[in-house]
């Protein structure tokens, strides 16, 4: 039995609408679903509360001149238990870190670092990811175009153009 949605049909709605445009009124999604304002600001601000949605903007790192990242790698055997999240916590606390992945599979971490070139990434894997006893090795992946964000057609603010969530 799967689990229960935390979002129903309306949710669903204010999600897609503010995929295709972040800064869409509440009084506008208000009038497209047949709400009031205070109703809309309620939900969204649930669907912030929970962690559905992130309040924050996304950068787009290339146009500023910087370089993304995925460093994925893996963890030697025999590790504690806990060793993931405490060192994923570790992580964080570097400005240059925008997340940190726990995963399943082929490697156990994927850490997402910008900066300012390659060098800088390099540099950066290895002084906070490589030097650490408890890593194995590293499998760095450099960004290099987006293609789609977030289920939205590129270069679109059209409502109709974000693809229907199946939450």
């Amino acid at each position: 039995m799967g689990r229960k949605s935390l979002v129903d049909k309306i949710d669903k709605e204010i999600i897609r609408i503010l995929i295709a445009n972040a800064r869409t009124p509440y009084s506008e999604i208000s009038n497209r679903l047949g709400l009031s304002v205070p109703a809309v600001a309620a939900r969204v601000n649930r669907l912030i509360d929970e962690k559905i949605i992130d309040p924050t903007c996304n950068i787009n790192y290339y146009k500023l001149g910087r370089q993304v990242s995925d460093i994925a790698f893996n963890l030697k055997a025999g590790v504690p238990p806990g060793t993931r999240e405490r060192l994923a916590e570790e992580l964080l606390k570097h400005p240059q870190v925008e997340s940190v992945w726990l995963c399943t599979g082929f490697h156990h971490m994927v850490v997402v670092i910008e900066e300012k070139d390659v060098y800088s990434l390099e540099r950066l894997a290895d002084e906070i990811i490589m030097s650490r006893p408890e890593v194995d090795y590293t499998h760095p992946l450099i960004r290099t175009k987006e293609i789609m964000i977030h289920k939205k057609k590129p270069f679109s603010q059209r409502i109709e153009d974000v693809y229907p969530l199946d939450l």
